[in-house]
């Protein structure tokens, strides 16, 4: 797995948390377990905050002209993004994840573009491929590639020369993802890895839900700090102690743009958790939704009658505190659409800053007096987003048989709760009570991490070292991989589930590892994000809605069940999506033609 040469001291494994704001990395030494946080700082002083333990995820695409004649497009990445970017000349894109579990970018020859084009700010569009390529340009940092950019990146506790040392003996990336994400994000995520070179192979990325990796930040804090956890401790009145006990666990991660969830029942060693320990589930709300249900439930009702600069933003607002897609997603779009729109979300996230600390304020625009209650956010937003989250923890529960009709109080099995993140712990002063109701014997603790460190990161580099808490059948055997296998047998007849197996198997497949996914195949239903869902259409221009591949893909299903346990194919749309997959993998790294392989052990 290693090369002679390579030094194996400075062997490492990178911890890359994505979130919607930006990345955060950590590095972690083979041998030792040595922890190093990264932070990127502006190489030529254009950055406004000095050393940034999250580089912005921001991106500024604008046309320029060469003496030739011909143009080409202009990137600039990270908070310099903001600082160049001129509405009506460019394409500004910022907060730029959830655009990448949409759709995978392919080059269309009969419009000779990169598709699909996706929305920014502005209204503008981009390519989904040049998103793709900016997330890639700000990994490049962390590469020999880096010397050229912008940013460098630096670590505490290393010197430079040590820490270009292990980022080019980089043995696994190892990044979050959200629970029920589909492959689109996982391929274009390593295909920005790869692309930048953080790593060679594509198997060398694994991805880890962040729940999991929250649980092994705590872990590992208290195993390396006890003593300084529990003078800290001493000092908080709150009635418990960081340490997790073997018992069932309820784990909440809140970001900025998901809620991530999981149920666990740990034993004595952690060392004997596994994958399949874990329930784990995702809510599609955060800090970002949050933010916009204040302007629009709280703010934009007080404002729209008076302020003429909002005769122009139309939109219908989803329900507060709840998912409520595609019409929160439309509302969004409006919003960034209009020239002050991301000024009115910053306004919504200062309004719920006060009210954390105050019940009411009001405070002029203009001349019109407004102002905002604790009380109306409660109950138009919190109230809704709590019965949204118990809906997703009877999930769990039912999924875990912690549901026993035996059980009056099915709550009291969970023993203990982990929450972190920077949506749970602003909001727990109003959620504890509610879950000490639905919990009475459950201990509340708090994720600990370093300061300045981000919790996810940190988790996620140390757990190379437990293999067997990441996915491994999904690593193996992606979704897009299964439906590449099956393309490549298609069958000239109507066929079983068990002979398509049985195909599956004689080229080499697990045929237990895929069953079920096999069969979502074959019942009618492609990998989510191969082609854009009815959810995501509207992240989507109206051209790329309508193109030629988008249309013939979803003209009919691949397979269509006959009742009696038979599945009939249909050869136009096998050959249609061989053809679109062919596109799509014409110019990435990852080829789809064999398993990843499982090489952490």
């Amino acid at each position: 797995m290693f090369s002679s040469e390579e030094a194996p001291e400075n062997r490492c494994y990178l911890g890359l948390e994505i979130d919607t704001l930006g990345l955060s990395a950590v590095l972690q030494q083979v041998g030792t377990g040595e922890q190093y946080p990264l932070y990127w700082s502006a190489r030529h002083g254009g950055g406004e905050h000095g050393e940034l333990s999250v580089l912005p995820l921001m991106a500024y695409f604008s046309p320029k002209v060469k003496p030739t004649g011909k143009s080409r497009l202009s990137m600039v990445v990270g908070e310099m993004a903001a600082q160049v970017a001129k509405p009506g000349e460019g394409t500004f894109v910022q907060q730029f994840k959830p655009l990448l579990n949409v759709a995978v970018p392919y080059y269309s020859r009969k419009q000779r573009q990169w598709e699909p084009k996706v929305y920014g700010d502005w209204g503008q569009t981009i390519s989904l491929y040049w998103v793709q390529r900016a997330l890639q340009s700000l990994l490049s940092t962390l590469t020999p590639a880096g010397a050229k950019h912008l940013y460098r990146v630096g670590a505490k506790g290393l010197s430079g020369q040590v820490l270009s040392e292990m980022l080019v003996n980089v043995v696994a990336v190892v990044v979050n993802c959200p629970g029920t994400w589909g492959d689109s994000y996982r391929f274009n995520v390593r295909e920005a890895i790869l692309g930048a070179k953080v790593v060679e192979r594509p198997d060398q990325v694994i991805f880890v839900e962040d729940a999991i990796a929250v649980l092994f930040a705590h872990w590992s804090q208290v195993r390396q700090n006890r003593q300084q956890v529990q003078q800290e401790r001493l000092e908080d009145p709150r009635p418990y102690t960081p340490d997790l006990a073997p018992s069932s666990t309820l784990i909440l991660q809140g970001g900025t743009t998901t809620l991530e969830l999981g149920l666990v029942d740990l034993p004595e060693d952690l060392n004997d958790l596994c994958y399949g320990d874990f329930t784990l589930t995702s809510l599609d709300y955060g800090l970002q939704a949050l933010y916009e249900d204040i302007f629009y439930q709280l703010i934009y009702p007080q404002w729209q009658p008076e302020q003429a600069f909002l005769t122009d933003l139309q939109f219908e607002a989803p329900q507060g505190g709840t998912p409520d897609r595609p019409k929160r997603d439309q509302a969004l779009l409006q919003v960034l659409g209009f020239s002050e729109g991301r000024s009115l979300l910053e306004m919504a996230r200062r309004v719920w800053l006060i009210l954390q600390k105050q019940e009411s304020f009001s405070t002029f625009l203009g001349e019109q007096t407004w102002g905002v209650q604790r009380g109306d956010l409660i109950e138009q937003i919190l109230t809704p987003l709590t019965q949204q989250l118990n809906q997703q923890i009877n999930l769990l529960l039912s999924h875990k048989d912690y549901q026993d009709e035996r059980v009056q109080h099915p709550g009291t099995q969970i023993s203990q709760i982990l929450y972190s993140g920077d949506f749970f712990t602003p909001l727990w002063p109003f959620l504890e009570p509610w879950l000490k109701q639905k919990f009475p014997q459950a201990r509340f603790i708090q994720g600990l991490h370093p300061p300045d460190t981000r919790p996810v990161a940190l988790g996620l580099a140390q757990l190379p070292q437990y293999p067997q808490l990441f996915d491994r059948l999904r690593h193996q055997y992606s979704d897009f991989f299964l439906l590449s296998e099956l393309l490549h047998t298609f069958p000239q007849k109507p066929i079983t589930l068990d002979r398509m197996l049985q195909a599956l198997e004689q080229r080499g497949i697990n045929p237990k590892a895929c069953m079920w996914r096999v069969l979502a195949i074959l019942e009618g239903k492609l990998p989510s994000g191969l082609v854009p869902t009815v959810d995501h259409l509207l992240w989507l221009s109206e051209e790329s809605q309508q193109t030629v591949e988008y249309q013939a893909i979803m003209a009919a299903p691949l397979f269509r069940p006959d009742g009696q346990g038979n599945y009939i194919p249909n050869y136009q749309q096998g050959r249609r999506l061989r053809q679109y997959l062919s596109l799509v993998l014409a110019g990435t790294q990852q080829k789809l033609a064999d398993p990843l392989s499982i090489f952490l052990v």
